[in-house]
């Protein structure tokens, strides 16, 4: 070869080896000629020619050789373009180029699929939001008129709800949870948690403590329009102003008076006297007050308030309630 030092391999000669080296030359990595130069070109190509002297063609992956991979090479990795001109490409940044340029991604997943995870993932999400709405606008048991609920600022339970004269389940009321005190299991008809009964003890009258060792008191307030004049303050259009600020004030039931400030309920002292069932007639528009105690334990008592909004007598009770203790 007649290769210059300059490090530009322009192979223009012809090899003493019956074949003719070229930049694109075909053999199989491994030049059979007979050259006897000791010297060393500085081409850019990595591949080592057999001859004693370390030929480094300038053709950097054009040739068709078949040589081994270099470490971490792949064996399919495409062709790196020839460089030009003098620079001097290191063996492990060629590598390196290599394997950039043959980096593959792993599989990935269908579309379809990955929908499908994300609907997965957001379904506890969604159930979790729907059972806080169910629970939030929760009414009473089936039947029962009620939006008996839990409000969310305290955990007394209130509602709207039809008690029956007639019906086994649907004449008793839980002023606990709002459903009805009876129920049917093993085809029979058994108490739940009556807290108050509607003319199934005394007929057209409401009963408290009938159930186990409960004993209860009831107090009727008299109509609600009447509770403004006796206590002193102004009743709105529609009423219920009175009846809405019954509740208890540092240990004692109290009652609205002018403005937002209360006095206490006087009537509220006939609920110290609690009896087997006790009972209290139905008058509509009435506003009722209720007390239960247990003779089996100290530590239970429930007090609740509740107004007839609607009745027919002999049949039907609806009332507006609220648990207070």
């Amino acid at each position: 070869d007649t290769d210059t030092d300059a490090g530009a391999d322009t192979d223009p000669d012809t090899d003493a080896d019956p074949g003719t080296d070229t930049d694109a030359d075909t053999d199989a990595g491994t030049d059979a000629d007979a050259d006897t130069d000791t010297h060393t070109d500085t081409d850019a190509d990595a591949d080592t020619d057999a001859d004693p002297g370390t030929d480094t063609d300038a053709d950097t992956g054009t040739d068709a050789d078949t040589d081994a991979p270099h470490k971490g090479e792949s064996a399919h990795s495409p062709a790196i373009p020839p460089t030009r001109g003098t620079i001097r490409v290191q063996p492990d940044a060629l590598v390196a180029a290599i394997n950039r340029t043959t980096r593959r991604k792993g599989p990935t997943m269908p579309r379809s699929h990955r929908w499908t995870m994300l609907a997965l993932l957001a379904l506890p999400t969604m159930m979790l939001a729907m059972t806080l709405q169910a629970q939030s606008g929760a009414r009473g048991q089936d039947g029962a008129d009620g939006d008996a609920r839990t409000p969310r600022s305290s955990f007394l339970a209130e509602g709207l709800t039809t008690l029956y004269a007639h019906d086994p389940i649907a004449r008793a009321l839980s002023f606990s949870d709002g459903r009805y005190g009876a129920m049917i299991q093993d085809h029979e008809v058994r108490n739940r948690n009556s807290d108050i009964d509607f003319g199934g003890y005394v007929a057209g009258a409401f009963s408290v403590g009938i159930e186990g060792g409960r004993e209860g008191a009831i107090v009727d307030l008299g109509h609600a329009d009447t509770l403004g004049e006796r206590y002193g303050f102004r009743e709105t259009v529609g009423g219920g102003q009175g009846y809405a600020s019954i509740r208890f004030v540092e240990g004692d039931l109290h009652i609205r008076s002018n403005g937002r400030a209360t006095q206490p309920l006087k009537e509220a002292a006939g609920l110290t006297q609690c009896r087997r069932n006790a009972s209290a007639a139905t008058r509509m528009g009435h506003v009722y007050l209720i007390r239960l105690i247990d003779r089996h334990d100290e530590s239970f008592e429930l007090v609740a308030k509740f107004m007839v909004v609607e009745h027919r007598d002999g049949e039907s009770a609806t009332l507006r309630w609220q648990q207070l203790r």
